[in-house]
């Protein structure tokens, strides 16, 4: 999501957002020279249904937080994102989104953190 207001918290997405299901995470994006936030978050909800119902409200009646109207779009994984072509050169555009922020939270096997965890089913 996009358009939010600099001074927006994380509770202030969560309270807008959680009347269409359980949120399991916001990630704000941090500008780390001005040290504030860009304007852009990423929201996942629990269930795919509530995140559909979102993008469809959003669609027709617009999603505000700090009085501003949010620019509310489904995530895109590198295989659908269509990057610009270089004119000059004839070379792919390069994906320089920070997808490091999709593992947050994920425990891997093997590592020091999954020991004494059980595998999810």
């Amino acid at each position: 999501m996009g358009n939010l207001p600099f001074d927006a918290e994380k509770e202030d997405i969560e309270e807008a957002f959680s009347v269409f299901g359980l949120i399991r995470y916001v990630r704000m994006v941090y500008d780390k020279e001005k040290d504030r936030p860009k304007g852009i978050a990423f929201l996942q909800f629990d269930e795919k249904s509530d995140a559909d119902s979102c993008l469809a409200r959003a669609e027709v009646q617009p999603i505000c937080v700090g009085g501003r109207t949010i620019a509310v779009k489904a995530a895109l994984d590198s295989k659908q994102l269509i990057l610009p072509d270089s004119k000059s050169s004839g070379k792919t555009g390069k994906d320089n989104r920070n997808l490091h922020l999709a593992m947050e939270g994920v425990i891997k096997e093997g590592t020091n953190a999954a020991a004494g965890v059980s595998k999810q089913i």
